[in-house]
């Protein structure tokens, strides 16, 4: 896997981990944030293609709330 593709996939999993803790506390999101991550979805799956999205994202939803904070900041200068 390279660095690019290693980035999508951390993306993806976010994006679930993102969605479980929405539904865990209960809160929903903004019809403009809303459309920002349906598009950023959408080139994710186009990046990476539909299985691969999928599996990132629910790997993401499985998450600790320690391991998404690590995976969050992961690579950051």
């Amino acid at each position: 896997m390279t660095g690019h593709e290693a980035d999508l996939g951390r993306s993806a999993r976010l994006h679930g981990a993102a969605d479980q803790a929405a539904v865990i506390l209960g809160e929903t999101i903004e019809p403009l944030e809303a459309r920002l991550r349906d598009l950023d979805r959408q080139r994710l799956r186009a990046a990476m293609g539909i299985e691969a999205f999928e599996a990132e994202y629910a790997a993401g939803r499985g998450l600790s709330s320690e391991r998404v904070v690590e995976l969050a900041l992961a690579n950051r200068a």
